[in-house]
């Protein structure tokens, strides 16, 4: 988390801006209206204002406290700073979006990140895009929504 509390203002300016519909668009159609959405490890912010601009009340969450202060000012409220691994929710969530953060976790810990943020989780679609950064288009990511049992 050193890296984002160094380079939070870097990170944000080259994120809050990035064209994320082709996801949402993945996404939503799968939550209730006005649904409960746990945004793991939010960033800028840039998803969490968008799922409230939709109707849906979001808990943002993100391990760098410098990155969660720059997502407060632009979702006007709190960032819970937290890892995936300290993270204990005391509401239930109907989805929870992490997108790009998962990445930060390491290979024998992704169990207890995913009992931590919600289980058990089935996968109901995989899928492969480029990311959607302006300059990183050759980037590779995997999409995949996953459903409780």
């Amino acid at each position: 988390m050193n890296y984002y509390d160094k380079n939070a203002q870097e990170f944000y300016d080259g994120t809050v801006n990035v064209e994320m519909q082709s996801l949402y668009n993945e996404f939503l159609p799968l939550i209730p209206q006005g649904g409960a959405i746990l945004d793991a490890g939010c960033g800028s912010g840039r998803d969490t204002l968008a799922f409230k601009f939709q109707g849906f009340k979001v808990h943002p969450i993100d391990a760098s406290a410098e990155l969660a202060q720059l997502a407060e000012a632009l979702i006007k409220q709190p960032v819970e700073v937290t890892t995936f691994l300290q993270f204990n929710a005391s509401v239930r969530f109907d989805a929870v979006w992490a997108c790009a953060s998962l990445l930060h976790v390491p290979f024998d810990e992704l169990p207890l990140a995913f009992n931590n943020l919600a289980t058990p989780l089935t996968a109901q679609k995989l899928w492969i895009t480029s990311d959607l950064r302006k300059g990183r288009e050759k980037e590779q990511w995997l999409n995949a929504i996953l459903v409780k049992s």
